[in-house]
């Protein structure tokens, strides 16, 4: 079983070897998550002995490799799916990513110095943004309802894009700062990247 598991991914690389960019690098980055936690919880549960695992949750996935890794002992899983709420209620969500940059942007293609020169405004939390943050200085300027890292209190539409700071004169202020700040931005990267090669050369001498 243990076996199949494997063979089922790399299956899975061959399947998609054809695909470029960002659609190869988060398949490639699931499959590596996953062997991960297949990995961690078959040697939990070979040293515990367990055979039978029970879970629930709202909407998760990760109990999909759990049971991959308990039916791969000869156990058995069952999951228990709790995302109805069982309640009538009314929502309306918006979800929305907006990246600045200065050059042209034509779908997912832009050169990696142009992202390098950018920052994002987002409506979900910062660390759902990873992906489109090229580096610490670029989060400085990433404008999030999570900026100041505290919970949101909540109130009226407005009242709430006013705290998160992503009313209309907070991003108008934001973008002016990011545009006002390119050189110094430009410093603080040039001595990021200082710092990197310095270790790099450090290391270099070392192993030589």
């Amino acid at each position: 079983m243990i076996g199949f598991t494997v063979v089922r991914l790399f299956a899975i690389f061959k399947t998609y070897a054809c695909l470029e960019g960002l659609e190869k690098k988060k398949i490639n980055s699931l499959v590596t998550e996953y062997l991960s936690e297949y990995t961690y919880w078959l040697s939990f549960f070979k040293y515990h002995n367990i055979k039978l695992f029970l879970t629930w949750s709202e909407s998760e996935s990760n109990h999909i490799v759990k049971a991959d890794a308990v039916n791969s002992l000869g156990g058995i899983a069952a999951y228990w799916q709790g995302s109805f709420l069982g309640k009538k209620e009314i929502e309306n969500s918006v979800y929305s990513d907006i990246g600045f940059y200065y050059s042209n942007f034509s779908d997912w293609d832009f050169a990696t110095e142009d992202w390098a020169d950018s920052f994002v405004v987002s409506n979900t939390a910062r660390w759902n943004m990873n992906h489109w943050i090229p580096h610490a200085v670029a989060a400085d300027y990433a404008l999030t309802p999570d900026h100041d890292d505290r919970w949101r209190t909540g109130g009226s539409v407005d009242q709430i894009l006013a705290e998160s700071e992503l009313d209309e004169e907070s991003l108008k202020q934001g973008v002016l700062r990011f545009i006002a700040d390119r050189d110094q931005r430009f410093a603080r990267m040039n001595r990021l990247l200082s710092g990197v090669r310095a270790s790099k050369e450090t290391d270099d001498s070392m192993e030589s």
